[in-house]
């Protein structure tokens, strides 16, 4: 709408400019296909998309056509203009951002799924929900993500802003309020069913819509519930306040106009639940080291059997070290991020094997990839990410799957467009170099902080035919995508080696034979920013160098790990059921 014309978008592909004064109509373009969301008018100009994968730019005054612009798919989503900038998703998966009069793409950014709402945009950040979950933040000038929050289910209403926090909800049955500016969650409200409305903030009231056909009203700052309203249906529509009046529409056929004050049959319920802070003090060095000593002296596996013997004969007995293996993760987690892996949203779970095929039965249709693995990530749960481990391996092996799938975790929520990944692609391989990275680098810091050498290992002649078998197969993995871990071992050696954003990694390999914690954690961080889009030809251009300088890469790589070879090590049986982390840098 503007000061002169009501302005429609119609499923059968025409847009209508008509006088508001008259009900007349002024002018009607034809873009040829649906045209899901109602158009936006600025400057003169009349902007909105259709199914066909086009932005239009049209005169408001007569219809004619500006620009037009083609995206990659269809647009469901409407635009959004600010200052002399038009910004609109499309259905694939990017955010783009037109100049307003021209329609010149300034930049466009990759979701990890589409997006089928409104941008909303506000200090310095365009905010937008997806079909994969996220609510994500970005860069108004350059379309980086500044941050992400996952949900529990679709975003497909518009975000509200409002005094420092971005108010949305999602399809798992929450409203969420997070900080504006990082994206940490400041409350969470349940409806009962999905929320798919668009809120909007009135005078420190948030009013949604729900599928529980009512309409909520919750203070902004605790999330507690206020009121609510019931309709006779759904409530999905976007919510509307004006002079005092709360306008929504439900799927009953029906337009609703409440008092922005309690309605005479408004509904109490209970407050919200508030978001977690953990209070975590880390083991001393002396306490973490005797965990590792009993952990590693009991040469089991985390869940199994034990036979015990007393006075009356022999018997077995099932035992489990999973807390144990989950404590001195959660520290090596605390010295190496400065956060509890609570905080920053995943959960290991570690099942006995009998309950984790029962577990993928119930869950996964008996998946036969997810039973021959040790472990996954992951799930969503509303307490945050579950990762299952299968408890039938060693204790030390246990830590380290751990660790890896909580590397997955991590991007996973920093970066969820790379989920995207094909089986078998360098994307795929970029994902598990990441992993790999992240638990090296949890090892390599539990190492630091007790005193253990956690980047030289024993002579073994299993380590060794390890290591030579992986040097015969490393060239293989760059052409079968069945060898997708290979390649991410190799990727991250070439990273160091050859990315000119880590150069002092490089510097300090050579320096020293292999990376301190620290600096494994900023190589999986570098990865971890990696596009999707860029990922083919970042990884080409490490490994696509002539055989010759392959073959100089390699040996360099493996006389390094050889120079680490033949030491007295503490806890062998930790270096050698991981032995990912001779493979690393």
């Amino acid at each position: 709408m503007t000061e002169t014309k009501v302005l429609v978008g119609t499923l059968d592909g025409h847009v209508y400019g008509v006088h508001k004064a008259s009900g007349l109509q002024a002018w009607d373009y034809d873009a040829g296909d649906q045209i899901w969301t109602g158009p936006t008018a600025s400057n003169g100009l009349v902007y909105f998309g259709s199914s066909n994968g086009e932005v239009y730019a049209l005169a408001e005054n007569t219809g004619a056509l500006v620009w037009q612009v083609e995206t990659g798919d269809s647009v469901f989503g409407g635009p959004t203009v600010y200052e002399d900038t038009v910004f609109v998703p499309s259905y694939d998966s990017y955010v783009y951002a037109l100049d307003a009069a021209t329609g010149a793409i300034r930049w466009r950014s990759e979701l990890w799924l589409s997006s089928a709402m409104k941008p909303t945009i506000a200090n310095g950040l365009v905010y937008v929900g997806s079909w994969d979950d996220h609510l994500y933040a970005l860069d108004i000038e350059t379309g980086e993500l500044r941050w992400n929050f996952w949900a529990g289910g679709n975003v497909l209403g518009s975000p509200a802003v409002s005094e420092g926090a971005v108010f949305f909800g999602s399809d798992d049955g929450y409203v969420y309020a997070l900080d504006a500016a990082d994206g940490s969650m400041r409350w969470a409200y349940q409806a009962d069913d999905a929320v798919e409305s668009s809120p909007v903030v009135s005078e420190g009231v948030v009013y949604v819509g729900s599928s529980d056909d009512h309409l909520h009203a919750l203070d902004a700052g605790a999330g507690e519930l206020l009121w609510k309203y019931a309709a006779d249906d759904d409530v999905e529509a976007a919510v509307a306040v004006s002079n005092g009046v709360v306008y929504f529409g439900s799927h009953d056929a029906t337009v609703y106009a409440l008092s922005a004050g309690p309605p005479t049959d408004f509904i109490a319920s209970a407050t919200a639940t508030p978001a977690p802070r953990a209070d975590f003090t880390p083991l001393s060095p002396a306490e973490l080291k005797t965990r590792l000593e009993f952990a590693f002296g009991t040469e089991t596996h985390v869940e199994g059997v034990a036979t015990v013997s007393d006075g009356d004969g022999t018997s077995t007995v099932t035992q489990s070290f999973a807390p144990e293996v989950i404590e001195i993760f959660e520290n090596g987690h605390f010295l190496l991020t400065g956060s509890t892996f609570q905080e920053a949203g995943w959960i290991p779970r570690i099942f006995p094997v009998e309950e984790y095929y029962e577990y993928i039965d119930n869950e996964h249709g008996g998946s036969g990839y997810l039973k021959s693995a040790l472990g996954y990530c992951c799930e969503r749960t509303a307490n945050g990410l579950n990762l299952i481990i299968r408890g039938n391996q060693p204790v030390s092996a246990a830590m380290s799957t751990v660790s890896h799938e909580a590397g997955h975790a991590r991007q996973a929520i920093a970066n969820p467009p790379q989920s995207k990944a094909t089986p078998g692609s360098h994307l795929d391989a970029l994902q598990e170099a990441e992993a790999y990275a992240f638990e090296v680098a949890l090892a390599r810091k539990i190492g630091e902080y007790t005193g253990i050498r956690t980047s030289v290992f024993p002579e073994h002649s299993g380590l060794r035919l390890y290591i030579d078998n992986w040097r015969e197969d490393v060239r293989e993995s760059l052409t079968d995508p069945n060898e997708i871990h290979k390649r991410a071992q190799l990727i991250l050696w070439l990273a160091v080696l050859h990315d000119p954003e880590l150069v002092v990694l490089k510097t300090e390999l050579l320096d020293v034979g292999s990376l301190s914690a620290d600096s494994m954690l900023a190589l999986h961080d570098r990865l971890l920013r990696i596009a999707p889009s860029e990922a083919e030809d970042y990884v080409d251009g490490l490994t696509g160098a002539s055989p010759g300088e392959l073959s100089g890469d390699l040996n360099f790589i493996l006389g390094t790990i050889d120079g680490r070879i033949g030491h007295s090590v503490q806890f062998p049986e930790f270096l050698l059921n991981v032995p990912v982390l001779t493979l690393s840098p």
